[in-house]
């Protein structure tokens, strides 16, 4: 059975998942640069202005004479009672008077702060223009400061005249007593109480008289801003875009996992089940020296994991035409390296090898022999410094005897002649092909790069198992076209053998 840890998917390279979902993340993130364009062209835009106000202490307001020379606590409420003030009603009013228009009107806002350890008021005000946020920060420092001026004034005259008014009163008494004093002593030393209490109150006028009724000054007026608050439209672009770009590459790595498809030539283990090579198609091969090169790299793998004799099952895991192909090529590379190889067609369903080797189609071979109609020397037919073992006339026949004795009598039979039995069998998940494994040492899986799955090798890898047989190997083959047999080397002459072998 196939461990755990084999059947943990491996996970994608970012090179593999851009290679194949490039498209999936180039749409994407276009329709999030889209969507951020329409984003930043449908947003409303709005602009900040504030004012400093710096004040000054004044009577009958929060921030009071008193209030400097009391505790800090005491400070910051007067601090924060000021600002409060600005957002009263009674501001809002005379601001909207002075501005010929209601403030602040649907979609502006203004907020009131005081800056840690200072005493000023920020003012600043929101609006949908930059000139109309300046007006209002401005207009709302200017009324403030006249608002609290007005109060300090009102408070100080009225305590004015209310002296004035006292002081007027006693001086009447104080010429009523004067008159009366030369012939009263009481009412003397009441003319002395007046005279004192009016110097008092005097004092007190002057003291009001002289008060400050500066309320302060607008430290920073207010200035039109320079942008808007809102990020600008090339920023909101580049930020959706890039955040498309992510989720784009996250998903397109997600559907690479998910799907768990075969890769190329960046695998060397699927589902611990070593890759030998990966050999291209006629589409991506390229220079023929690079299909020879692959397919040493496929008999290195072999034959580093072969005792010889060896019989070898090749089995493809969907794509079954492949495996005709690996498998011819295989043993041609074996015969290559002065191996004896035997090339046996086991797939009742197909003639693939025999027109891969120009072997007339029809002609005797395994079924032939299975039915102990032939002795399989007389059917062997030599290819390319091999041997190879047909079909026959009636391949399909052939199945009949794949599940019983006859064709490990056969092989039995072939074995101690050759190095190398290579044996092209049905797909993997086939019965045909489970018959024809159980008679071999070894399989080695051909997967399609793309389109057979680690499930699939997984599960076959099972099977195959399940049988007695060991599961030497895999061999990638590259999408996109069919894979073709490799032609002779050009540097040496075809060694065919130009009689029958025996056995």
């Amino acid at each position: 059975m196939v461990s755990d840890t084999q059947r943990d998917r491996q996970l994608p390279s970012l090179s593999a998942v851009l290679q194949h979902h490039w498209m999936l993340i180039v749409v994407i993130t276009l329709l999030g640069i889209g969507a951020g364009t329409l984003y930043a062209a449908s947003l409303e835009r709005s602009y900040t202005s504030s004012a400093v106000v710096l004040l000054n202490p004044l009577a009958a307001n929060p921030l009071a004479p008193e209030a400097t020379t009391g505790s800090g606590a005491q400070l910051n409420v007067a601090l924060e009672t000021e600002a409060e003030v600005v957002t009263t009603p009674a501001i809002a009013e005379v601001v909207s008077q002075r501005l010929g228009r209601l403030v602040p009107e649907v979609g502006e806002y203004l907020d009131v702060g005081v800056p840690p350890g200072t005493q000023m008021v920020r003012i600043a005000f929101t609006s949908s223009s930059a000139e109309l946020a300046r007006e209002g920060a401005q207009a709302f420092a200017e009324v403030y400061l006249d608002y609290r001026e007005d109060r300090a004034v009102t408070s100080v005259e009225s305590s004015l005249e209310t002296l004035r008014t006292e002081a007027e009163g006693i001086e009447e008494r104080l010429r009523t007593a004067l008159s009366a004093a030369e012939d009263d002593s009481f009412a003397a030393r009441e003319a002395d109480l007046f005279v004192d209490r009016l110097a008092v109150v005097n004092d007190r006028i002057s003291s009001l008289e002289s008060t400050m009724t500066d309320p302060g000054q607008v430290l920073q007026p207010a200035r039109e801003p320079s942008g808007p608050n809102e990020l600008g439209s090339p920023i909101i672009q580049g930020a959706v875009g890039l955040l498309a770009l992510v989720v784009a590459v996250l998903l397109a790595w997600y559907r690479e996992w998910r799907s768990g498809l075969v890769g190329e030539s960046t695998a060397t283990e699927i589902v611990g089940l070593p890759v030998f090579a990966t050999v291209p198609t006629q589409r991506h091969r390229g220079a023929p020296e690079s299909v020879h090169e692959a397919y040493r790299h496929l008999r290195v793998g072999v034959t580093a994991n072969a005792l010889r004799p060896h019989t070898l099952a090749v089995s493809a895991i969907g794509a079954q035409a492949d495996a005709a192909v690996v498998a011819t090529n295989l043993a041609i590379v074996l015969a290559e390296a002065r191996y004896s190889v035997l090339l046996v067609a086991a797939d009742p369903e197909s003639r693939r090898v025999e027109t891969l080797l120009d072997i007339e189609i029809g002609s005797p071979g395994l079924a032939e022999v299975l039915g102990d109609d032939v002795d399989v020397n007389e059917v062997l037919v030599p290819r390319r410094d091999m041997v190879v073992l047909p079909g026959g006339r009636h391949s399909g026949s052939s199945r009949e005897y794949f599940g019983g004795p006859q064709l490990r009598r056969v092989m039995e039979k072939v074995r101690g002649s050759f190095d190398f039995i290579v044996m092209v069998t049905a797909g993997s998940e086939r019965a045909d092909g489970d018959a024809v494994t159980a008679a071999a040492n070894s399989v080695l899986l051909v997967l399609r790069s793309r389109e057979t799955t680690q499930m699939q090798v997984g599960n076959a890898v099972e099977r195959i198992e399940r049988l007695g047989v060991k599961a030497m190997g895999a061999v990638v083959v590259s999408g996109g076209g069919d894979a073709t047999l490799i032609a002779p080397p050009l540097s040496t002459s075809t060694r065919q053998r130009e009689s029958h072998v025996r056995i």
